[in-house]
């Protein structure tokens, strides 16, 4: 893999955790000037909805970029191997997004604080998983 191949993969990683991560302060920022005190009432239906959403995003990335990197495995050229990876980077991360994005909005509405604390665990995948440049040729197995 070269250079400009991983560089447009990390932009990619890249954007995708900055726009959570920027839609997250801004939405902090929003209630904290709002003066309006944090909801107690945690059995509200749109946080347990948005929450359960959030949370059944998570897997359901992992699962959808493991089965799209088991099948650029298959591929022959190195080539159609990284457009694929980062296919499934962009996939992985779209997921993630949309529950981070719902919970987001549940926190907006809602003036909780638990919608927020799943946006927080999803960032933090965001960047467990970050495409390394060893962890990208691990996946592919192209490493060896």
């Amino acid at each position: 893999m070269n250079d400009q191949q991983y560089k447009s993969i990390m932009i990619l990683a890249i954007g995708m955790v900055m726009g959570v991560s920027i839609f997250s302060v801004v939405f902090v920022y929003l209630q904290f000037e709002s003066g309006v005190p944090f909801n107690t009432n945690y059995s509200d239906p749109v946080i347990l909805g948005c929450c359960g959403a959030g949370i059944a995003m998570l897997p359901m990335g992992l699962f959808l970029y493991r089965s799209l990197v088991s099948k650029a495995r298959e591929k022959e050229h190195p080539e159609e191997k990284i457009i694929s990876i980062r296919s499934a980077i962009i996939i992985r991360s779209a997921v993630w997004e949309v529950g981070a994005i719902l919970n987001l909005v549940a926190f907006y509405l809602t003036h909780s604080i638990v919608p927020l604390v799943i946006v927080g665990c999803t960032i933090l995948l965001f960047l467990l998983f970050f495409p390394t440049r060893s962890r990208v040729l691990h996946d592919l197995e192209m490493d060896r």
